[in-house]
């Protein structure tokens, strides 16, 4: 079983299907591959950003209110987000890239941590 790790290198998004390991390839692989194209999108980056603030409004809720019983179920959601979003960046950007971008070098950082 063989795959391709060339994502660790700088490179352009019109490869992303080539870095796809051969078994992921398929309907699941082709739906990663339009959300890994969807990062920069003015809609995307406007739910990321809605979803921050929400979240932050659940946080601030939560420390006025310990016992709200929607918290856990809420901060798992966030977190499924918030790491989905991190694996989208990944894949379209690469791992150098994403790490080296020269604008948002210090957003992906701060995402990453």
């Amino acid at each position: 079983m063989s795959h391709s790790y060339t994502a660790l290198v700088p490179q352009d998004s019109d490869h992303l299907e080539e870095d796809v390991p051969t078994m992921a390839k398929g309907a699941a692989a082709s739906l990663l591959q339009r959300g890994a194209a969807a990062v920069e999108t003015p809609l995307f980056q406007t739910v990321i950003g809605a979803v921050i603030a929400l979240n932050a409004i659940i946080i601030g809720y939560e420390t006025d209110h310990p016992d709200f019983f929607l918290a856990p179920p809420l901060e798992h959601s966030f977190l499924v987000i918030f790491v989905t979003e991190l694996v989208l960046r990944l894949m379209h950007f690469g791992v150098w890239t994403f790490a080296t971008h020269p604008e948002d070098f210090v957003w992906n950082w701060l995402d990453t941590i």
